[in-house]
C-alpha cells in the first residue's frame, strides 16, 4: 500500500478508495483517531490524502506527526509521505479569499488540493503523478539514492530545501489542477 486516505467520513473513504481502485491503485483508509498509528505501522505509505476538516485532529497536526515518524524498512530509510488535502468548499466569502486559502494550504507544504465533490480524473491524475514522482527511498544504506541515480554528487538536501521543493511541487500541482478545470470547461462548452 502506497496511499492512505484519512477522513472521518466513511462515504469519503469509500469514494476515494473506489476511484483509485478503478485505476489499479491500492489504498487503505482510516479516521483521524487512528491516522498516526496507521502511518507508524505502514512506513511504505508515500502519499496521504487527508481531509482538511477532521473531527479528531487537524491535517497539519497529522502531517507534523507523520514527518517525525522514522520510516525504516529492512532495506531502506523512507522519506515522509506527501500530503494532498481534500477540501470541502466553504459557502460565502469571495473568490479571492478562497484562492488565498488554497495558496495558504499549498504554502504549508501540502502537495495538492482536491476540492469536493471529488473529480475522478483530477484525483487519479494527481495520485499517479505523486506516486511516479516519489522515489522508493531517500536513502539506502545511508547513501542518497536521488543523488546517485541523477548523477549528482551533491550532499543530501537539508530541511529548508525539502520545504522549498514541496512548495514548488504544490504550486505545480495547483497549476495542473487549474489546467484540468480549464479543459473541463472547454469540454462542456464544446458539448453545448
Amino acid at each position: 500500500m502506497n496511499v492512505l486516505v484519512i477522513s472521518d467520513l466513511p462515504a469519503t473513504q469509500r469514494s476515494v478508495q473506489q476511484i483509485l481502485a478503478a485505476d489499479g491503485i491500492d489504498c487503505e483508509a482510516t479516521g483521524s483517531k487512528d491516522a498516526v498509528k496507521s502511518l507508524q505501522e505502514n512506513p511504505e505509505v508515500s502519499l496521504v490524502i487527508c481531509e482538511w476538516q477532521l473531527s479528531g485532529a487537524t491535517a497539519m497536526g497529522i502531517r507534523r506527526e507523520s514527518d517525525a515518524i522514522e520510516r525504516v524498512t529492512d532495506t531502506a530509510t523512507l522519506p515522509p509521505p506527501a500530503f494532498v488535502i481534500l477540501l470541502t468548499p466553504q459557502k460565502g466569502g469571495s473568490e479571492a479569499e478562497r484562492q488565498k486559502m488554497l495558496r495558504g494550504i499549498l504554502n504549508m507544504g501540502f502537495v495538492g488540493v482536491i476540492k469536493k465533490p471529488i473529480n475522478r480524473v483530477e484525483l487519479t491524475s494527481l495520485v499517479q503523478q505523486r506516486l511516479a514522482d516519489s522515489p522508493p527511498s531517500a536513502t539506502v544504506g545511508g547513501r542518497d539514492v536521488d543523488a546517485e541515480t541523477s548523477g549528482s554528487t551533491s550532499a543530501p538536501a537539508v530541511e529548508p530545501d525539502i520545504v522549498e521543493a514541496r512548495a514548488t511541487l504544490a504550486r505545480v500541482a495547483g497549476q495542473l489542477a487549474e489546467i484540468g478545470q480549464q479543459i473541463k470547461s472547454l469540454e462542456r462548452a464544446c458539448q453545448s
